[in-house]
């Protein structure tokens, strides 16, 4: 396999605007998400552009959206309890 392949595997390289696309939000949204703690490093840049690995991107991003999302419901459940 060769570097080319290894990174289409991996889900391609993704600029922080190809991930906003990507996720459906603004690019402004995908540019905090990218600098939170958790968030993988980008692989390299290039031109000036910082560059993620598609696949590690998308997990992040749904780690993060998981973590929120089970917040959300340990409030809802405790407001119900009160």
């Amino acid at each position: 396999m060769n570097a080319r392949d290894a990174i289409d595997q991996a889900g391609g390289l993704h600029t922080i605007a190809d991930l906003a696309d990507r996720w459906g939000i603004s690019t402004v949204w995908a540019r905090q998400l990218v600098r939170r703690d958790g968030f993988p490093a980008p692989v390299l840049t290039a031109g000036g552009r910082e560059l993620w690995l598609g696949d590690e991107a998308d997990k992040a991003y749904i780690a993060h959206y998981t973590a929120r999302i089970g917040a959300r419901m340990r409030q809802q459940a405790q407001k119900q309890q009160q």
